[in-house]
């Protein structure tokens, strides 16, 4: 016996489904991409009665998910995580869980700090390392004195967004069955 997938089903698509040709073909199979197009209530009506108006629209028209440079995720009802079915959520990147304990670079004690971009020309500079003021001079580069026990603490820095290794496809839905 065949496998029967419920309409409002959601697969990854290999395909390119900016092709007429493949749109069509997806379309006589019971397929449509996930590009957010909105569509007549009245010419798919159970894909409406699956979905409803969750990616927007209205009685008359209602709108595809827009799955294009997204993650899909299931919805966590639990209660740990916000919003259901056809929520948004943006980038983030998430501060440790553990507030006794954040993220922090060193406190093991004494250490020295390496200062790879001083200018390389004779002079003196001050540079903070913890609670030290150290001096520089042409025949002490990159090096500052050994600091107390402190710690480092990180607030600046990353990528706009935090992401797996990850391949492109494109989604598409199931509107009937075929």
């Amino acid at each position: 016996m065949p496998l029967t997938l419920p309409i409002g089903t959601i697969m990854p698509f290999a395909g390119d489904v900016t092709n007429d040709a493949m749109i069509a073909y997806l379309s006589s199979k019971g397929w449509l991409p996930c590009t957010g197009n909105p569509i007549p209530v009245a010419t798919y009506p159970e894909l409406y009665q699956a979905i409803g108006n969750t990616y927007g629209g209205d009685s008359q028209n209602f709108a595809l998910p827009d799955l294009r440079g997204y993650f899909v995720q299931g919805v966590d009802y639990s209660g740990q995580a916000t919003g259901g079915v056809g929520t948004t959520q943006p980038y983030t990147t998430r501060l440790p869980r553990n507030t006794q304990l954040p993220f922090t670079t060193d406190s093991q004690g004494q250490h020295r700090h390496t200062a790879p971009n001083l200018p390389d020309t004779y002079g003196e500079c001050l540079i903070v390392a913890g609670w030290d003021m150290a001096e520089w001079n042409a025949n002490q580069l990159e090096l500052t004195t050994a600091a107390g026990a402190h710690t480092h603490t990180i607030d600046a820095g990353g990528d706009l967004e935090t992401r797996p290794l990850n391949v492109n496809v494109d989604y598409i839905i199931k509107f009937q069955d075929s």
